[in-house]
């Protein structure tokens, strides 16, 4: 956490399948114990450490790609809620999909463009990805849909 001032954008995406499929499968690992703090979310202390999380990861991640701090509580709960709700349905599905996998599906949530590709990056660093042929889709606020050939 003492980094995230200083280390470079690419090191501040931890939502990367060297992260993930160790957690996933941990998860996996213990999918009884997960299930049961899916059922009874208050009783895990989930709320403590989101908050924890928030204001010492994720806010900090947020000011370094220079989101605009009114939309940080959107952006927040899309990738935790929805990230939540992609592992609570593997997990109450028994778990049916390979790590990897699932893995790759997170992974591809948050894509950031290649060099053939197309993904979601904050307009303030969106130059660095324009390549021959890019195109721009669905400009917000924040953030520019790249799509490159």
């Amino acid at each position: 956490m003492d980094e995230i001032p200083t280390a470079g954008l690419d090191d501040l995406v931890f939502i990367k399948k060297e992260y993930l499929c160790p957690s996933l499968s941990f998860m996996k690992e213990n999918k009884d114990v997960y299930k049961a703090a899916f059922h009874n979310p208050s009783q895990m202390g989930g709320d403590s450490r989101y908050g924890y999380l928030k204001r010492h990861v994720l806010e900090p991640i947020l000011k370094r790609f220079g989101v605009d701090e009114t939309k940080w509580k959107y952006y927040i709960a899309y990738y935790v809620e929805g990230i939540t709700a992609i592992a609570r349905t593997w997990l109450l599905s028994g778990c049916e999909d390979e790590v990897e996998d699932l893995a790759d599906l997170i992974e591809g949530c948050v894509l950031k463009p290649q060099r053939h590709g197309k993904g979601l990056f904050p307009r303030k660093q969106a130059h660095r990805f324009h390549v021959e042929g890019a195109r721009e889709h669905v400009e917000g606020l924040d953030f520019l849909y790249l799509e490159a050939f």
